[in-house]
């Protein structure tokens, strides 16, 4: 299989469920220049060396930064991250950030928008051939799309079935930002399911995750 056809089949998710495009989640706007400094703020309270160090890890690992009690959101340490590291890493580093575009949206609608732009994202990085499984197959797809009753199901299946990430020899972080906004009564059972999912992705990858909380979560501590 190659990865037009795969771009090919997952055209329509970014309509769909109003996602993070593979250039948004790789590329943010008004991003760091060598002359512009992480933020003085985040600075000082020793957030930036935090996150170097996570980077720093050979392992594969994943952290959670809650922005609970600070005078700053999570999501907003996670997009400043963003945008630093991929200048001053711009040969060695792959920076994902997925994050939220509407956060007043139900957490079922959330969870959906996370799992289709985490897909569409990653679909970016795949290699130009690879051999197809059953969980890329167009009617899976289709199915995601639907929105209908499996739609979830179906989501997960393409997610897990991805294959390995050309990532040219660098090194992955991949940031989720405000997962907590996808968690309720609900959906936190599919929500379990994604992060142990993505868990595996990132791990057979050999990339860091970074999840990051605006508010008090069940299922990350």
């Amino acid at each position: 299989m190659t990865k037009d056809k795969l771009l090919k089949r997952a055209n329509g998710l970014d309509e769909v469920f109003n996602c993070v495009t593979h250039f948004e989640s790789l590329q943010d706007r008004g991003g760091y220049d060598y002359a512009k400094q992480f933020t003085s703020e985040l600075y000082k309270k020793g957030l930036q060396q935090r996150l170097i160090e996570i980077w720093m890890a050979d392992a594969p690992s994943v952290h959670v930064l809650d922005g609970v009690g600070y005078n700053y959101s999570a999501s907003y340490l996670g997009r400043e991250f963003a945008k630093s590291f991929r200048v001053r890493n711009r040969d060695s580093a792959i920076v994902l950030r997925i994050y939220v575009k509407n956060r007043n949206e139900p957490p079922r609608e959330v969870l959906l928008h996370i799992l289709g732009s985490l897909i569409w994202s990653l679909v970016a990085l795949v290699s130009r051939e690879f051999s197809a499984s059953e969980g890329l197959h167009t009617k899976e797809f289709k199915m995601f799309i639907s929105r209908g009753t499996e739609c979830f199901d179906s989501g997960l299946r393409i997610l897990q079935s991805l294959p390995l990430l050309e990532l040219d020899s660098k090194k992955m972080i991949c940031i989720v930002d405000g997962i907590d906004l996808a968690e309720d009564r609900d959906t936190l059972s599919q929500l379990q399911q994604l992060l142990a999912v993505l868990c595996d992705v990132m791990s057979k990858n050999r990339a860091h995750l970074l999840y990051t909380l605006s508010r008090r979560s069940q299922i990350i501590h």
